[in-house]
């Protein structure tokens, strides 16, 4: 059976981390640390990128993001600002348009920052993604282990990319929940095949109708 609930009451279960802050001026191990690469669409040298980061307090210091494509870190390339929901931060673009957060990061959030591809696969311990209103056409999360919450409403995330999506959605044995679609954007829905087999990793997909979300599965 079908259920519908307000999507506040969703979105503020999505999310569950700690926070505080730190930095370090050190130049990382970067083959050895996890990371996460995006790509915007957003001009390289005039434009900023908004991003929400939170990580474990003992790994904050190891959390930086390289906005120049260097794999160096320069000043102004610290993260400051943790959080699991509401505090983003906002970053200068250095010249490219490719960005890498390196560090073991378990919330990401990029939504709206004209986003074309991204790869988490590099970082185990992403617990939240939010990746929504972007221009995705797909999205490979089958490294994220530890993965409980989605947001990616408002992509280009169809047909096969989308079935790849779900069957990529890992399994553990907590209750996880993915908000996938919104009526009318570019995402499609995924077959009832591959809504059963979510369910069967415990996986709970929503769809967004206005101020509701209706789960599918």
């Amino acid at each position: 059976m079908k259920k519908t609930i307000l999507i506040p009451m969703l979105l503020l279960a999505l999310a569950a981390c700690k926070k505080d802050g730190a930095d370090t001026s050190k130049e990382p191990d970067t083959p050895k640390q996890p990371y996460i690469v995006l790509k915007t669409e957003k001009n390289a040298n005039t434009a900023t990128i908004t991003l929400l980061t939170d990580a474990e307090p003992s790994d904050r210091a190891d959390v930086w993001i390289d906005l120049n494509n260097n794999k160096i870190k320069d000043p102004g390339e610290e993260v400051t600002k943790f959080d699991n929901f509401n505090e983003y931060a906002t970053y200068e673009l250095k010249g490219s348009q490719t960005i890498t957060l390196y560090g073991k990061v378990t919330v990401f959030g990029c939504g709206k920052q004209e986003i074309s591809s991204l790869d988490v696969s590099k970082n185990p311990a992403l617990v939240t993604l939010y990746c929504e209103d972007n221009k995705l056409s797909s999205l490979d999360l089958s490294k994220n282990t530890a993965l409980l919450n989605l947001l990616c409403i408002n992509n280009q995330i169809a047909g096969n990319h989308m079935k790849q999506l779900i069957n990529s959605l890992p399994a553990n044995n907590e209750e996880k929940m993915a908000l996938i679609k919104e009526n009318g954007d570019g995402n499609s829905l995924p077959a009832q095949a591959e809504l059963q087999a979510a369910k069967a990793k415990n996986w709970k997909l929503y769809q967004l109708t206005g101020i509701y979300v209706e789960l599918l599965n």
